[in-house]
This record gives C-alpha cells, sequence and structure tokens, in this order.
C-alpha cells in the first residue's frame, strides 16, 4: 500500500510504531520518532516530566495492533496539528490531533491538556467529536477522534 503505515495500539488497542529516524526533535506527526504506547485512560496530574500516560505499556483489551495510513493534513491550532488516517483493516477514517511535547513545559500547559483529554473522553453526545483514544511518543501526544463527515463546522 501506498502511505505511511502506523501500527498502534490504543485503549480499545494498544499503540506500537516503529521507525528508522530516531531524532529527538522530530516533527510531532505519528510518521516521527520512537514507539508510541499508551493507555488512553490514565495521566499523572503532577509529574515533573512531560508525561500524559501513567502506563505507556497500556496493555488492555488483549492488546490487538491496528495499522494507520496517514491521509491528508486536515488543521492545525497553536499548538497542534491535525491529520486523517485510516485504518488498514477496517478502513475507519480518524482524525489524529498531534501536540508536541515541546509546548507542554509549563505545568499549566501539560494540565490544559490533560484537562481537555479528560473531559473529551468524557463527552458522549451525536454533534460532538468522539474521543477514541490517545497515546504518546517521546515528541508528542496524539489524541485520536472521530473523523467528521463534512468539511467544515457549517456544514
Amino acid at each position: 500500500a501506498v502511505g505511511d503505515h502506523h501500527h498502534y495500539r490504543s485503549h480499545h488497542h494498544q499503540q506500537h510504531q516503529q521507525y528508522s529516524s530516531t531524532q529527538s526533535t522530530a516533527a510531532c506527526s505519528p510518521s516521527a520518532t520512537a514507539a508510541l504506547r499508551g493507555n488512553s485512560s490514565n495521566h499523572t496530574a503532577g509529574s515533573t516530566e512531560v508525561e500524559i500516560l501513567e502506563d505507556k505499556k497500556g496493555r488492555r483489551n488483549g492488546g490487538v495492533p491496528v495499522y494507520y495510513e496517514k491521509g491528508r493534513f486536515l488543521g492545525k491550532g497553536g499548538f497542534a496539528k491535525v491529520y486523517e488516517y485510516t485504518e488498514q483493516k477496517t478502513g475507519q477514517k480518524v482524525a489524529i490531533k498531534a501536540v508536541q511535547k515541546a509546548s507542554l513545559t509549563k505545568q499549566k500547559a501539560k494540565a490544559k491538556l490533560q484537562s481537555e483529554i479528560a473531559i473529551h473522553r468524557s463527552l458522549k453526545h451525536p454533534r460532538i467529536v468522539r474521543y477514541l483514544s490517545h497515546f504518546e511518543d517521546s515528541n508528542c501526544v496524539y489524541i485520536v477522534m472521530e473523523l467528521c463527515a463534512h468539511a467544515t463546522l457549517n456544514e
């Protein structure tokens, strides 16, 4: 298949990804460096390191791997970029928001992201983008979300 292929394990599955690049300054993208691991249900509120996930091994639901292919760029904000990804096995399209850990050096920024994740996971409504999982690597924290069918909120 064509494109970037990624092997994740999410809160429904576990994330794990291997790459040839080892640069610690790699851009925030699941195609960047290292092994992606995480548990979407746990986070550390007061750690001194930039660590969002308490159990980086993320052993849940049998650890069935999920493979994604990177798609189009969807948008960016002050600290994050969002891309479309397609799960290889099911063809399900998702949006993955990538937040650089370099932007989380202050406790306030880290707490804000932890709060965003906790709030987003708790929201269940047909008009709110559905949270699916989150994970991290050495460079970024990733939030996996439902991909909206329309291009803009107005549509």
